[in-house]
Parts: C-alpha cells; sequence; structure tokens
C-alpha cells in the first residue's frame, strides 16, 4: 500500500506513536498507491490533535488523492465537524471547497451523509449549495431522495433552488412525490413549490404520485393546489410564510378529527334514510 508507520499512526488516531513519530522527523508528505497523505487520514478518522500536530509539521492541506478529495472531502463525508471548522474556520481554506473527480463538493458529501451539524458549518462558511455533481444530481435532491427532512429544511431556509429539476429533469418535490416522503413532501409544499412543473416526461408531481400510488401524498398536493390557487386569488405568494394560522398538508389524524369524522360517518350511513 506504500503507507509509512506515520500513516498507521494517525489511521489509528494513536497520539502518542503520531508524537512519537513526528520528533523524529517522519515525513508528512507521503502518499500511499491511492494517494492519500496522512492529513486525509487524519480527516477521516477525526483526531483534531492530531491534525494540528500535522500542521505545524508541515503537511500540505491542500493535497488531494487520486479521487481528488482534499482534507475537507474526508471531513465532511465522516461527520468530523471539529475538523470542519478548523478547516474553514481556523485556516480560512475557501479553495478547498473544490469538487472531487465525481464532481461532488464536501458540502454534497456532507448532505449526502445526512450530517446535519456539519452541513450547517459548510453554509456559514460560504459553500455553494447549488451546485449539481457529475450525475447532475443537487444537494436538494441528494437530501430529498435519503429522506433528510432536517436537511431539506435547512437548504431551503438557505434559498436552495426550489424549482432546480437536473437529475432526469426533476424537481425535488419529483422526487419526494416518487418515493411517498409524506415529511419531506410537506416541507417543500411549505416552501411555495411550483406544482405544475413537469419532469422530462411531462409528469407532475401529483401525476407521479398518483402513479406511484402514494395516496397521502396525493391527497396533499391536491389540497396545496387548492391553497396555492386561494393565495395567488387574494394577491399573496404561495412562497410567503403565513402569520395568522400554522400551515400542514397533511391529513389531520388528531382525536378531535377522528371524533368528528365518526359522528359523521354514523350520521351518513345509520341515521339518515335515502331521500334525507
Amino acid at each position: 500500500m506504500n503507507r509509512t508507520a506515520l500513516h498507521f499512526a494517525v489511521g489509528a488516531n494513536h497520539l502518542s506513536a503520531v508524537d512519537f513519530l513526528l520528533n523524529r522527523k517522519a515525513r508528512v508528505d507521503v502518499a500511499d498507491k491511492h494517494g492519500l497523505t496522512v492529513i486525509h487520514l487524519a480527516a477521516w478518522s477525526g483526531g483534531l490533535k492530531i491534525m494540528l500536530m500535522l500542521v505545524r509539521a508541515g503537511a500540505d492541506q491542500r493535497a488531494t488523492n487520486r479521487d481528488g478529495m482534499a482534507a475537507l472531502h474526508f471531513t465532511a463525508q465522516s461527520n468530523n465537524v471539529r475538523i470542519v471548522e478548523y478547516l474553514t474556520q481556523d485556516l480560512h481554506l475557501k479553495d478547498l471547497d473544490q469538487p472531487d473527480e465525481n464532481g461532488e463538493t464536501p458540502f454534497v458529501l456532507a448532505v449526502g451523509g445526512g450530517h446535519g451539524e456539519c452541513s450547517k458549518v459548510l453554509v456559514a462558511a460560504g459553500r455553494a449549495i447549488n451546485i449539481p455533481n457529475k450525475l447532475n444530481t443537487s444537494a436538494l435532491q441528494i437530501a430529498t431522495q435519503n429522506g433528510h427532512t432536517a436537511l431539506v429544511s435547512l437548504l431551503l431556509r438557505e434559498n436552495a433552488d426550489l424549482h432546480q429539476n437536473v437529475t432526469r429533469q426533476q424537481t425535488a418535490l419529483h422526487v419526494a412525490a416518487d418515493l411517498g416522503n409524506v415529511d419531506v413532501v410537506e416541507t417543500l409544499l411549505k416552501a411555495g413549490c411550483d406544482l405544475k412543473a413537469v419532469d422530462k416526461q411531462g409528469k407532475t408531481a401529483l401525476v407521479v404520485a398518483s402513479q406511484s400510488n402514494h395516496s397521502l401524498v396525493v391527497d396533499m398536493l391536491i389540497k396545496a393546489e387548492r391553497y396555492y390557487a386561494w393565495r395567488e386569488k387574494h394577491g399573496e405568494s404561495p412562497r410567503d410564510a403565513p402569520t395568522n394560522f400554522p400551515l400542514t398538508f397533511k391529513q389531520d389524524h388528531s382525536q378531535e378529527t377522528r371524533h368528528i369524522d365518526s359522528l359523521l360517518w354514523n350520521l351518513a350511513y345509520r341515521r339518515l334514510k335515502a331521500s334525507e
């Protein structure tokens, strides 16, 4: 593998061994057959103290492996928030946000792993959130595909492109509707998705949900259509948050609603006659 003793010590997060080797002038710039240097292993294993020791010893923080991944890629992928903060806030390494060979930035890797805190740190550091990877998938679509509702909310708060239709010309709402993810659909609808947007096959999210037999999502989308139309009729934008009542498109399963449904059902089928 062409790894040195320092590679193994760093990979095992063995602080005393790393200190011993650095005091004996072990080289910090040697790459293994995959192009991995000790700085990459420190970023992956999450050892901030070891990372600090390597930087002081002259390790190249901008080094990339054969896949074009730098230290920030590895630490974002493994959700090491403290090292992400160190690289972005203390070292101010703005140029580490470059896409790797797969077109994935550290931010996309963090979102793909569902790493909320890490994603927040990268957003705060000014990382671009709308850049798609080589598969033409945006961070919002990745979060939607993986069902990470909290990350979808984070991206929307940070003004992610709600109607970016990159993968198969689908918007995030198409993806959520196809998967039948009620919570993600709810989040996207509250943000004011374009319900008329069509995918590569000319299908709206409602058609996609219907063909996938997701009845709850179909019901939500129909409610949203009516609600959006009502707001537009009153000169309001669907993307403007309502101020006088909580908004939801989910079915109401509260005890009070179930009681009312039961009363209406009993009235309709047991109490009323056909002519009434």
